[in-house]
């Protein structure tokens, strides 16, 4: 019997691994799609209104964070024990709860948005209508599909709640502005905008159907209590985590667009969404590694050491391939967006070691946010950002994007080396076998 346990066990555990890999290649085979679609769009579009985009890209992707109020990673948390229940599940409720606080959120982004672009300020430019403005009606329509996929992922269905917009994305926006170029004498960054947004409002209604279809938000009637509060004080602590994790991979192309030029804006982006190949195996990894760790919760400190260790090894064995073709061929690639390679490959190169470092700490960052120590991560996640902030405002008159680069890496070391310290230190301070209930999940 113990020979026979053990051969089930090998079993299961090959099984997950192949389940694993495939869950990343098609991570990385939609992040291929992107980088393709992005090379379509630039060659389309040009530097400056290519920058353009990729700025309004990266607005809507941080406000939707925001505007989601933490909902979207909370859901894990208090929807995976609801969703199996077909009498107390109170999924719709919370859905419809975090929905008007995102409808709300975003009238709020919106009035902002306003009046910063009639008060003309900093990378508004009303000589010409910039995507950032018409990016704000693609923030509701996100923050809605993420809640969604919150869900489903509380209801362990990982591939529907993370592979239809890692493969669908960028390829569904391509074939829609490709579309529009048959009708159109000139394309402009708002045509790619608009494609985008009718991608995003598809993709929502697949998630819409599908859980419908699950029956996985059952309409009914559920006496919340103190739920409410409950959701929001998990919620909002992993909102700022999430948007200034985010933020801080973000904020370079910011601040290029308010101290550089437009044509900078569009080298940098071209070099950063190559290299965004890394954020979509980190992207992949927070989902993927948040399981794993959920597992070894109630563990031994050993059994954890191991799991943090293939925290580690798992995402460098994935990136590092990748980044050795970037280094061999990343003239190449960059040649076609039809841009300066030489400008842009050394910032290349930079990026891509920036976001290797930051999928390392991918699996301490989600271990940290499971045991309670969500306003350390966000702490550092703080500091890390502000660090961003300064290295850039400081580097980029002198090294223009290239000192962009290095500020976004010195960043990105300095919030994996403390939170892997902070890891440790927790886990050395454990003196039980069995730990906290998990807090939140990514």
């Amino acid at each position: 019997m113990p020979v026979e346990k053990g051969k089930s066990v090998r079993s299961d555990i090959a099984k997950d691994s192949i389940e694993d890999i495939k869950f990343i290649a098609f991570i990385v085979l939609g992040s291929i799609v992107a980088i393709l679609v992005n090379v379509f769009y630039s060659r389309q579009l040009g530097p400056e209104s290519y920058g353009d985009f990729k700025v309004a890209e990266a607005f809507f992707y941080l406000c939707a964070i925001f505007a989601s109020i933490g909902g979207a990673a909370a859901a894990p948390k208090f929807l995976s024990d609801q969703v199996k229940s077909k009498t107390s599940n109170a999924s719709w409720e919370y859905v419809k709860f975090f929905t008007l606080l995102i409808l709300f959120a975003t009238i709020v982004i919106t009035a902002i948005m306003a009046i910063l672009y009639f008060l003309h300020v900093a990378i508004f430019n009303t000589s010409h209508y910039h995507s950032i403005l018409i990016a704000v009606l693609i923030v509701p329509v996100y923050s809605i599909y993420s809640l969604l996929s919150g869900v489903l992922q509380a209801a362990n269905k990982l591939n529907l709640a993370v592979l239809p917009f890692s493969l669908g994305y960028g390829f569904i926006s391509g074939c829609i502005f490709a579309f529009i170029i048959l009708f159109m004498e000139e394309v402009t960054d708002k045509h790619v905008i608009y494609a985008v947004l009718m991608t995003c409002i598809g993709l929502l209604m697949f998630n819409f159907f599908k859980l419908n279809n699950l029956n996985l938000i059952p309409k009914h009637k559920i006496t919340l209590g103190k739920a409410k509060k409950d959701w929001l004080q998990v919620s909002i602590p992993l909102m700022i985590a999430t948007g200034t994790q985010y933020l801080i991979q973000k904020i370079d192309i910011f601040m290029i667009e308010i101290l550089g030029s437009e044509g900078a804006v569009g080298h940098f982006a071209a070099a950063q969404t190559i290299s965004w190949i890394f954020f979509d195996l980190e992207y992949g990894f927070a989902y993927l590694l948040a399981v794993k760790i959920v597992a070894v919760q109630d563990g031994s400190r050993e059994q954890i050491f191991k799991t943090l260790k293939k925290c580690l090894t798992l995402p460098l064995y994935c990136a590092l391939p990748f980044f050795l073709i970037i280094v061999v061929y990343g003239h190449e690639a960059l040649s076609y967006y039809g841009h300066d390679t030489e400008l842009a490959y050394q910032t290349l190169l930079t990026l891509c070691f920036s976001y290797i470092v930051c999928i390392l700490s991918t699996g301490t960052i989600t271990w940290l946010q499971f045991n309670g120590k969500q306003n350390l991560t966000v702490m550092l996640l703080i500091i890390g950002t502000l660090l961003n902030g300064v290295l850039n405002w400081l580097l980029l008159p002198i090294f223009d994007i290239e000192g962009a680069a290095i500020a976004t890496a010195i960043a990105m070391i300095f919030i994996s080396v403390s939170m892997l310290i902070a890891a440790i230190m927790h886990l050395n301070k454990t003196k039980s076998v069995a730990l906290t209930v998990p807090a939140s999940g990514v």
